[in-house]
């Protein structure tokens, strides 16, 4: 016997409209986080690319 998404919600009175509220949130919250990480690597090559240009200011590596 499977214990379906749909049981879940019926069990503990989860309306469709909570659930896609929910799901909506969800990938709002996601897209946050993968743009936080987007510009955390961003500003993490920038600063090895700083440190680069610092350490060899004429490109001599």
């Amino acid at each position: 016997m499977n214990y379906t998404i749909e049981d879940f919600a019926r069990d503990h009175n989860i309306t469709s409209e909570e659930n896609a509220h929910a799901v909506a949130q969800l990938r709002q919250d996601m897209r946050l986080y993968e743009l936080r990480e987007a510009c955390a690597i961003g500003m993490a090559l920038e600063l090895g690319n700083r440190i680069v240009r610092y350490k060899y200011p004429h490109g001599e590596q």
